[in-house]
């Protein structure tokens, strides 16, 4: 919201405007929600293309990318079915914060790859940026919430160090697991779901 309204206030963008108004009913549906359920008790009855997810959440956010001259790349293995039983809100805000966590930290001028691919039980979804990532000793605690690698740097960035502990419960909430281990070039989230039967 915060990267729209800037972009939208800089070009006077009415389709930024249209944006924020999106996120703001998505973020109020999600946070609804989430005081709403206890814990634990979640409903994943919507038949989602992890595909079509992929792609929507992908075009959503060229503009925000484009601002920092940063290339996203998707790439779909080839597969005949990457349908899962979700509940969409909460798929959606999990693979949206990991992106947008990658395009926040990874330099200027680079690309964030998305990868989606498929075994015989699983679908799996790699976020890699070329950022400098993180300490090896916080990888698995940037999954906690209100976990801050840098709080100066995630002050000056508006993060609260909720968005990877979001992401973690939505995703433990499906059945499924995610990690995430430096590279050679930056910081790669891999989110493991189990495929529908």
């Amino acid at each position: 919201l915060q990267i729209a309204l800037e972009l939208a206030r800089n070009n006077n963008n009415p389709e930024q405007l249209d944006r924020i108004e999106l996120e703001a009913e998505r973020l109020n549906n999600l946070i609804g929600q989430i005081l709403a359920m206890p814990e634990g008790q979640y409903v994943r009855d919507d038949i989602t293309d992890i595909a079509q997810l992929l792609k929507e959440i992908t075009d959503a956010n060229e503009i925000e990318a484009n601002a920092k001259q940063v290339r996203l790349s998707l790439e779909i293995k080839p597969d005949s079915n990457y349908e899962l039983k979700a509940n969409l809100t909460q798929l959606r805000s999990a693979l949206e914060n990991v992106i947008r966590n990658a395009i926040h930290y990874t330099d200027v001028n680079t690309v964030v790859a998305i990868q989606l691919k498929a075994t015989n039980k699983t679908l799996q979804i790699v976020v890699e940026d070329n950022g400098t990532g993180v300490p090896n000793t916080d990888l698995d605690l940037i999954f906690e919430p209100f976990y801050r690698v840098d709080p100066a740097r995630n002050r000056k960035t508006g993060g609260y160090g909720v968005g990877l502990a979001i992401v973690k419960r939505a995703i433990e909430n499906h059945k499924g697991t995610v990690k995430a281990v430096n590279t050679n070039h930056g910081l790669s989230v891999m989110i493991t779901l189990p495929r529908a039967s």
